[in-house]
């Protein structure tokens, strides 16, 4: 059996039923989760979304036990991009049925994926013309992110 990133993020407006303690399980599929982000939130949006298995789902559900939230930016509608905090990855499908991570970790930056960037005045975490200084702070947090998911990543990608 499959599931969408559709089911994943459940319906625009069932964020209020998470809220209001509804575990919004339903089949094994998390329905009251919402995306934050850009935009207004729900479903992912688009034809390219991307199909869960239901040994993905259980990794997903692992993520989101841990703190992990889907988000959307476009035009990365067919990844899940996860975030906890101000960090943020991007993941996608493997096929032993887990997931891998699809570019770097990195942080969010003005509501956007950053890209890391060496100046002489020090690292920054940049989305167009903003920048975020990449701080001894900013580089723990997002080091202890990493490390937290791809060791759920590696637990999904035995029990696969």
């Amino acid at each position: 059996m499959t599931w969408s990133l559709r089911s994943v993020a459940g319906a625009p407006n069932c964020g209020a039923q998470e809220k209001a303690g509804h575990s919004g399980r339903d089949d094994g599929v998390r329905k009251s989760i919402t995306q934050e982000g850009p935009g207004e939130p729900g479903p992912y949006k688009g034809k390219g979304y991307m199909e869960l298995t239901a040994g993905q789902m259980k990794v997903v559900e692992r993520l989101f036990e841990a703190g992990f939230r889907p988000i959307a930016i476009p035009p990365y509608e067919s990844a899940l991009i996860l975030r906890k905090g101000e960090c943020v990855a991007l993941l996608g499908p493997i096929e032993n049925g887990g997931l891998k991570l699809l570019a770097p970790v990195t942080f969010l930056v003005d509501g956007n994926l950053s890209v890391r960037l060496k100046k002489n005045s020090g690292d920054v975490f940049v989305w167009k013309k903003k920048e975020v200084q990449a701080t001894e702070e900013r580089l723990k947090e997002l080091e202890k992110f990493l490390v937290e998911l791809v060791g759920i990543l590696e637990v999904g990608e035995r029990s696969s």
